[in-house]
């Protein structure tokens, strides 16, 4: 399910209050335990921006719901990945040790945190959901928090309010020459235009013609949103 431009799979449960997930991998039936990979939301990774640093407490920690699984760190941020259920850590993804960037951009696959035995499954996670379920609580939280998602987390944010566009584009052309290959600017821009299309059209042609790629574009009143990647 997509909500407000984040991405919500139907298949996995969430701690919504924790910003994290969890997908059930298999059941052992003589224990009631069960082996589960957790993650955060597409919420948190917005709140931290480009993740920089993700430090893991090692295999075999045992982790009570709601502790610490371990710390993400930003420029601009400092949060805590709490368990969504009592549990022990069978295996740590190391990617993400080497390459934080992949929970910003792959938060359900590559970018996976732990594997957690959790313990008595259905006794210690009855706070957990079905995105369906809390589709409304979701809602209101991405508002609330002005949390935007994109396809791509960007590496640099622009801001150019007030500018003519041939002016903006000037300045993008200087940075994105600056910028090693696959780094991804976030503009923020107004509308000079009357016509709406003009605008977008512009910028379409602008990274064509650049060779660079426009991931997304969004509009939110009258200020626009554009992720390009070079």
């Amino acid at each position: 399910m997509q909500i407000e431009y984040c991405q919500f799979p139907d298949d996995i449960l969430y701690d919504i209050e924790n910003l994290v997930w969890i997908k059930v991998l298999n059941h052992d039936e003589n224990t009631r335990n069960v082996d589960a990979i957790i993650g955060i939301t597409p919420i948190l990774t917005s709140l931290a921006g480009r993740i920089m640093r993700i430090r893991v407490k090692s295999v075999n920690n045992m982790i009570t719901k709601g502790k610490s699984i371990g710390t993400l760190e930003s420029n601009r941020f400092f949060g805590v990945i709490r368990a969504p259920a009592n549990g022990r850590i069978l295996e740590i993804n190391d990617r993400i040790i080497a390459n934080p960037k992949l929970t910003n951009d792959f938060p359900y696959t590559e970018g996976w945190i732990v594997k957690m035995r959790i313990q008595s499954m259905s006794e210690n996670t009855n706070e957990l959901k079905k995105i369906i379920d809390i589709e409304d609580t979701v809602r209101k939280m991405i508002k609330e928090l002005n949390v935007r998602c994109f396809s791509i987390t960007p590496d640099i944010d622009m801001i150019e309010l007030g500018s003519e566009c041939n002016a903006v584009l000037t300045k993008l052309d200087d940075l994105m020459a600056s910028l090693d290959r696959g780094k991804v600017v976030h503009l923020v821009s107004d509308n000079p235009y009357s016509s709406t299309d003009i605008y977008l059209q512009t910028y379409m042609r602008w990274s064509d013609m650049a060779g660079y790629e426009l991931m997304d574009m969004r509009k939110e009143g009258n200020i626009f949103h554009f992720v390009i990647r070079k």
